[in-house]
């Protein structure tokens, strides 16, 4: 992909390519590959390994070996290859989860869901939304999943330019706004998403516009949890 030199980022490890319309993910095989992610045998044969593995993770969570079931999940993704070649490092003796764990709660949602997405509802403990919940395409008046997680994210995205500014005293426009965009689809048959955001941020300078919202994706809560597990697209205009 084509990105000017001028946009890319200085912080190590950074997406660059998330502030111009692209998609990024290293799990996704390019349209161009005819070649299959498995034969069918082997993927048989895949699904095997990940059953026995389990299994044995099992057992080392009820020995105590491993600590809790957070390691485990930690040992299934500790692969880079896992998702295309099936395959499992658990954790060894005495090795500690990758996974950061919140040492203080500062809030939990609670919701109450029936009946899923074709034809349920969603209600929180404390009656601030209250929801019915259709599948996208059919003639129900619900919401759903999708469209919920593209109101929280961009407002959560929203709130995170809005704490970055502050500490780095930066003035915001005031129809400052977000579009958010979440897709369902499917990959070799399993279920997927994808999101793209777009940020508006009218009369700011170019280059000073990434730089905040660049570091505002490392501070929303919503980007870190997706980061490195679905495709995302940051455009900034």
């Amino acid at each position: 992909m084509d990105i000017p030199a001028t946009t890319e980022s200085n912080t190590p490890g950074y997406r660059t390519a998330v502030y111009w319309p692209v998609h990024r993910g290293n799990n996704v095989i390019p349209a161009s590959s005819s070649r299959p992610l498995v034969n069918a045998a082997r993927r048989s044969d895949c699904y095997q390994r990940i059953a026995d593995t389990i299994v044995q993770l099992s057992s080392l969570h009820a020995s105590g070996v491993i600590a809790s079931p957070q390691a485990i999940q930690s040992a299934m993704r500790s692969k880079k290859t896992f998702r295309k070649e099936f395959t499992v490092t658990p954790l060894a003796p005495g090795e500690e989860s990758t996974i950061a764990h919140l040492e203080k709660v500062l809030y939990t949602a609670r919701a109450h869901t029936t009946g899923g997405r074709d034809g349920g509802a969603s209600r929180t403990d404390d009656g601030r939304l209250d929801v019915k919940l259709s599948r996208p395409g059919t003639s129900g008046t619900g919401t759903n999943p999708e469209q919920l997680l593209a109101a929280g994210w961009s407002a959560c995205f929203l709130s995170a330019i809005r704490l970055v500014a502050g500490k780095k005293q930066v003035t915001l426009p005031n129809d400052l706004a977000i579009d958010a965009e979440v897709d369902l689809g499917t990959t070799h048959g399993i279920h997927g998403l994808a999101a793209r955001l777009t940020i508006r941020l009218p009369g700011m300078e170019r280059l000073a516009a990434v730089a905040l919202v660049e570091a505002a994706d490392q501070a929303c809560p919503f980007s870190r949890a997706t980061r490195g597990n679905i495709d995302v697209a940051i455009n900034v205009v």
